[in-house]
């Protein structure tokens, strides 16, 4: 019996342990992220320079928030928008423009897989 109860948590801990690593939480409320799930594609403003992504590994809202976070860190993001349904993320540029490589690694670094990115220039800005 001595063995038996630490191989039932051992048992537990792996079980719980992929979600709680990887900050999962369903019941966890998110913040633009979530409203967005719920409805209206992400698109952006008319005439604004950012980018299109299809990001795979987002489960949950908090999974959102957690993209949301890591891509406003950058210098020049100024809005993110992200739709769970689909995948599809929208983020919107403000003076300065973060690289294709900075997008590319924000992703990489919150545990998602970007599948497709597309940037945007407003007309007359050579980028």
């Amino acid at each position: 019996m001595r063995n038996t109860l630490p191989m039932f948590l051992l048992i537990a801990a792996v079980g719980v342990m992929p979600g709680a690593l990887a900050g999962c939480e369903t019941t966890q409320t998110a913040s633009s992220a979530d409203r967005q799930a719920s409805g209206g594609a992400a698109q952006l403003d008319a005439g604004a320079a950012g980018a299109e992504m299809i990001v795979y590994g987002m489960t949950c809202p908090f999974c959102a928030t957690n993209l949301e976070k890591s891509l406003t860190s950058l210098d020049g993001v100024e809005k993110v928008q992200i739709d769970l349904n689909t995948g599809r993320v929208v983020v919107q540029f403000g003076s300065a423009h973060p690289t294709e490589a900075d997008l590319r690694k924000a992703v990489a670094d919150s545990g998602f897989t970007l599948h497709e990115i597309r940037l945007h220039q407003p007309a007359g800005r050579a980028g």
